[in-house]
């Protein structure tokens, strides 16, 4: 089974360089992974395609560049991910993950024993910084390419799935439409990491941080935080407690 990985990126060098050495160590069968790097407008004219070619030549599968022209939020950059994806599975990760040995491997595998979730959460500790998507779970949930920058994407995301299936408990959540350890085994099944410490990255002059706050702005206009005993109140991914406004 081929999948695709797409990694939208900041093009921090740090990050990215080590995030292309794990794959290239640690990718079981890279004629089977296709990787897609999205530059979502986020290096600012900045042309990748030097990186990006460099790396082709390192990787024995396939190694292409997305470019979203106008500057956009994550979720912009994760429809794009998905867009150009040619394979039935898309696995995106953030660009500072360090892929564990034989992580594709991992993936199908996991699949083929509790297939029937449509979205995946496989980075530890961070889930949402790498997770496996099916093109049915966007027809239910797509995209809100609203979102300006980075941040709550993934609280959005979460809290619109537990909506529509009537959950509202973190553990429901991601015991039943979506995979998350270890809810749902005690298993290792990850296959990334991520560190939230970069603080000796050595960033290109076109890298940006996320508006988180721009983000928020958007992310208050449907959700509304509340007390744990509101009626209805849904339990986020990390502890809080949120309705639909």
């Amino acid at each position: 089974m081929k999948v695709t990985l797409a990694i939208p990126t900041n093009a921090d060098w740090r990050r990215l360089d080590k995030t292309r050495e794990s794959i290239i160590a640690n990718t079981a069968n890279p004629k089977l992974v296709d990787i897609v790097i999205v530059d979502n407008g986020n290096t600012f004219g900045y042309d990748m395609s030097d990186w990006v070619s460099g790396f082709n030549n390192e990787y024995a599968g396939s190694v292409r560049l997305e470019v979203i022209d106008k500057r956009g939020g994550l979720t912009t950059a994760w429809k794009r991910c998905t867009d150009v994806s040619k394979t039935e599975w898309t696995v995106i990760t953030n660009d500072d993950t360090t892929f564990m040995p034989l992580w594709d491997q991992i993936f199908r595998d996991l699949i083929k024993k509790d297939l029937g979730h449509e979205i995946y959460l496989l980075c530890h500790p961070y889930n949402w910084s790498g997770f496996a998507i099916h093109p049915s779970f966007l027809e239910k949930f797509p995209w809100r390419t609203e979102f300006p920058s980075g941040y709550h994407e993934d609280d959005d995301i979460y809290l619109r799935v537990a909506t529509a299936h009537g959950l509202t408990k973190k553990s429901e959540v991601y015991s039943g439409p979506i995979y998350c350890l270890p809810y749902v085994t005690e298993g290792r099944e990850y296959c990334f990491t991520h560190s939230a410490d970069n603080a000796d990255s050595k960033r290109s002059a076109h890298y940006t941080r996320w508006d988180q706050r721009a983000n928020a702005v958007v992310f208050h206009k449907y959700w509304q935080q509340v007390a744990a005993n509101t009626p209805g109140a849904i339990e986020n991914k990390n502890g809080m407690f949120f309705k639909a406004n």
